[in-house]
């Protein structure tokens, strides 16, 4: 089973994500990772998998082949209450991991130059709204 990890579990759906993947047993939700230590040990409970407390640890790990981006919005981020989803998404895909992004209307012209640039990364970026 391929393994993936979220990449902050802020957003409001993220817990719907997690129930959703376990259902359809598709994946594996190895590792849980969130700015708010206690919130992203929840998720990973949840999700039968491990928090990770540096966010480099999943993207360095090869066992992971994608991560799900559910961060706050930009207006939580423009408070200073979260990271950037944008950079979440780049790092992502500089590692290699397969990204699917939620929310990305905010700054629709990031998220798009950040797909664009799949092909040459060998990676692939989707976008749920």
């Amino acid at each position: 089973m391929k393994k993936i990890a979220f990449l902050s579990a802020a957003h409001i759906h993220t817990k719907g994500f997690i129930e959703a993947i376990m259902k359809e047993k598709l994946f594996e939700i190895a590792a849980v990772w969130d700015d708010v230590p206690s919130r992203g040990e929840t998720y990973a409970r949840q999700a039968g998998g491990t928090f990770v407390s540096n966010r480099k640890d999943i993207l360095a790990d090869p066992v992971i082949e994608g991560v799900i981006i559910t961060s706050e919005v930009l207006a939580e981020h423009m408070a200073g209450r979260q990271i950037d989803a944008r950079l979440l998404a780049g790092a992502a895909a500089l590692a290699g991991k397969h990204r699917f992004f939620h929310w990305p209307l905010e700054f629709p012209e990031a998220f798009a130059a950040n797909v664009n640039r799949d092909g040459e990364l060998g990676v692939k970026g989707r976008i749920g709204l």
